[in-house]
């Protein structure tokens, strides 16, 4: 009884056609998953360097943002402490002196 069961597991008691077509379908499938490294390799790949040239553009557009708010930051505290107003068009509601 024991080894019926074994044979059904094991599919002996299929015909030599199914027999045929199964160990080509397993070929295939065995030849596919070989090949799955090399065209994962290549889409992990692409993957990995298209995220990091994301991630480099939003560094660099932070560190560009960074810099100029520094240097406008540091212009409006030197202006502050030397009480130089920068130059250009008078504000609102006040005349420019015509003197100069």
């Amino acid at each position: 009884m024991e080894q019926q069961a074994t044979r059904k597991c094991n599919g002996q008691d299929e015909t030599a056609a199914i027999q045929t077509v199964s160990i080509r379908a397993v070929w295939s499938v065995r030849n596919l998953l070989a090949t799955l490294p090399r065209m994962t390799s290549f889409l992990w790949r692409s993957l990995l360097l298209t995220l990091m040239l994301g991630g480099l553009a939003a560094s660099a557009t932070g560190v560009y943002l960074a810099v100029r708010r520094i240097r406008s930051d540091l212009v409006m505290l030197g202006r502050w402490v030397t009480g130089v107003r920068p130059t250009g068009k008078a504000p609102r509601g006040v005349a420019a002196d015509p003197r100069g």
